[in-house]
């Protein structure tokens, strides 16, 4: 589930989840465990990197929208089991962590085609729960406060805020915004994996759509920079943009191409485990350079049953730190995805389903890593398409390879699933 990019953003979790949508209002709300207990292994070093606390955490999303309008407040809590780990090493660093982290979303027109959006999140991070309580928090001089009813000051606390903001105007067949974005240095939530911090973009974002909308364009910017709180002995600044460039020339074929250089996070798992903690079969890196992407899409069939094939490719230069300290040399590693998929669909009886296969490879100094293997999906509508049932499988191996060492493992994953939509009655015809 997802509340904000700065909240709750995508984190798996072992629990419940409930979205709803009476009306014109937004409601959500999830409880469960983010993270599973990870014993240190005092015979293997290397377990130090993946060892964790218990992390359960819970949250709320109430929000209104109309006419194009829509306003949101969200809040997040997370907070890791001290006792959940029943021996830490003097030598290790890892500490009990809490959070609570807080997001309000605005979008408004405001004349016409002209609208505004804005977001401004905050959040407060203890890293060390077993450190004793302060009424006051010398890290911040007293800044937002108004979480202290829902995490306490400590000599470990840290505030954090982030802002993003746009201005824009639509037009028959483009728009054009002027977009701000700032995330305070060491930004960090327990509900995302990691959230790029410590950087300020200025862009300008237009589209564009030509040929009956056939053809859609969109492009994104400016200028980003860090270092914002002057701290860091060097600064960065560069051209940063993207590009996308979808067409459809049939109702039978899509084609879409994209391109950034934008700087995010990217965290790879070809297995839908929240819990599996093999460091071989995940992939964390920090994209500073260049991604390209392209994607084809051929659907046939008739009303009744239709079949579409899909396939995408991925490359990414990347590097492994956000920002490279000056006459440090930078750690550059390629990046390649490719997809394939076929999906087979019955409308009338609500039946679809899904085969396909993922390929990923990394190549960086002294390292190379793949993922690959098949993947199947199965969906059944009931109830007059209220009830959907669906069931899962993917088997992925993974082969790395670091200083001349290979390590070779497999990994069998498969889930259920089980989604109820209720829908309002129809009214009766007079």
């Amino acid at each position: 589930m997802t509340f904000s990019n700065y909240t709750l953003a995508g984190h798996l979790f072992d629990g419940a989840g409930v979205e709803l949508s009476p009306g014109k209002w937004r409601l959500a709300t999830m409880h469960g465990r983010l993270l599973k207990a990870v014993p240190f292994d005092v015979t293997n070093k290397e377990s130090y990197n993946s060892a964790t606390f218990e992390r359960k955490g819970y949250g709320v999303k109430a929000g209104f929208e109309d006419k194009g309008n829509s306003y949101s407040v969200s809040l997040f809590k997370a907070k890791d089991d001290v006792g959940s780990l029943a021996f830490i090493p003097v030598d290790a660093t890892l500490s009990p962590k809490e959070n609570v982290s807080a997001a309000v979303a605005i979008r408004q027109t405001i004349w016409k085609r002209l609208f505004a959006d804005v977001e401004y999140s905050v959040s407060a991070l203890n890293r060390d729960v077993r450190s004793d309580k302060t009424t006051a928090d010398s890290s911040t001089e007293g800044r937002y406060n108004f979480l202290q009813s829902w995490l306490a000051p400590t000599a470990t606390t840290t505030y954090f805020d982030a802002l993003q903001s746009g201005i824009g105007f639509t037009g028959n067949f483009y728009s054009i915004q002027l977009r701000y974005e700032r995330v305070a240095p060491g930004y960090t939530t327990l509900g995302a994996y990691n959230v790029i911090n410590d950087l300020r973009n200025i862009t300008v974002a237009p589209t564009l759509q030509l040929f009956q909308g056939k053809l859609n364009l969109a492009a994104n910017a400016g200028v980003q920079d860090n270092n914002l709180d002057g701290d860091k002995t060097s600064t960065t600044r560069r051209w940063v943009g993207s590009g996308n460039l979808s067409f459809m020339p049939s109702e039978k074929w899509i084609f879409n191409t994209s391109y950034s250089n934008f700087s995010t996070f990217t965290r790879v798992r070809p297995l839908t485990d929240p819990f599996f903690n093999n460091p071989l079969d995940s992939l964390n890196f920090y994209q500073v350079n260049t991604t390209y992407n392209g994607m084809a899409i051929y659907s046939f069939g008739s009303k009744e049953v239709k079949h579409t094939v899909m396939s995408n490719l991925s490359y990414q230069k990347a590097s492994d730190k956000q920002w490279q300290p000056q006459g440090e040399q930078q750690q550059i590693s390629a990046f390649y995805t490719g997809n394939m998929g076929y999906t087979f669909n019955q409308v009338p009886k609500g039946f679809s389903f899904t085969a396909g296969g993922n390929y990923y490879l990394q190549e960086a100094p002294d390292m190379r890593t793949t993922f690959m293997g098949p993947s199947m999906n199965a969906s059944q509508m009931l109830m007059n398409k209220k009830l959907r049932l669906s069931a899962s499988s993917a088997y992925n191996i993974t082969e790395a390879t670091m200083s001349g060492n290979t390590t070779k493992s497999a990994v069998w994953n498969a889930g259920l699933q089980a989604s109820f939509t209720p829908k309002a009655n129809e009214p009766a015809a007079p």
